[in-house]
């Protein structure tokens, strides 16, 4: 997807992808391409590249839980489209359009909390309070009392 997407950047056409169940696939795009012999150095470098870039995207995406959910539809409406416009094997076809559905049904589930036993991030912000807490009263019950032997700046 990489290289075809990379060779439309350059002015070239994306005509088919087709991916094949041991992981291999093909990319086949034409056209005049902007850069000529460069332009092919970068489609080439696009393949392995594209899945990285937007990786990163959906990290960065994932900060926040709306742009995660919005992000994951984003992806799995891409995926949709470019099974339909350029999967051109059963296998690619249908493994892109299963993917884009769990993704699908990911970005759908609904929000933790609304269950009877709290979500791991409930409990773990639970367990960071309840830990500040304690740190900072036994911080002050250290402050309060005077130093042992007496020395300044030891108590208030």
């Amino acid at each position: 997807m990489g290289h075809g997407l990379c060779a439309m950047l350059l002015g070239g056409s994306f005509v088919s992808l087709g991916l094949f169940p041991d992981g291999s696939g093909y990319a086949v795009h034409s056209g005049t391409r902007f850069l000529g012999q460069p332009g092919l150095a970068l489609i080439a470098a696009a393949g392995p590249l594209g899945p990285a870039l937007a990786e990163a995207l959906l990290i960065f995406l994932s900060l926040r839980p709306k742009s995660s959910r919005r992000g994951l539809a984003g992806v799995a409406l891409v995926m949709l489209l470019s099974a339909v416009i350029w999967i051109r094997t059963l296998f690619g076809f249908s493994l892109i359009v299963l993917l884009a559905l769990v993704l699908l049904l990911i970005r759908w589930d609904p929000p933790c909390h609304t269950g009877p036993v709290p979500c791991p991030n409930e409990r773990r912000e639970r367990r960071t309070r309840r830990i500040s807490n304690t740190l900072a009263f036994a911080h002050e019950d250290v402050q309060d009392r005077p130093h042992p032997r007496g020395l300044p700046g030891a108590g208030r």
